[in-house]
């Protein structure tokens, strides 16, 4: 599942989500597409913010690891 996916599916827009981690929406976007991965920190916000179930965000994981 990927972030666009997985963002869609708790009914979050770009500009919600950004708010939520205190970045724009164009940040957000770029994520989605693949131009630029989430640094370390918002990588830490990511997590507490998505239910468990976000583990399965393969982008997420690897950034991680």
């Amino acid at each position: 599942m990927t972030l666009k996916e997985f963002r869609e599916s708790l009914g979050w827009t770009q500009r919600d989500l950004a708010n939520m981690l205190d970045c724009d929406a164009i940040t957000v976007s770029r994520w989605e597409r693949g131009l630029h991965k989430p640094s370390a920190g918002y990588l830490v916000m990511l997590d507490s913010l998505l239910p468990p179930r976000s583990k399965e965000l393969e982008w997420l994981r690897e950034e991680k690891a």
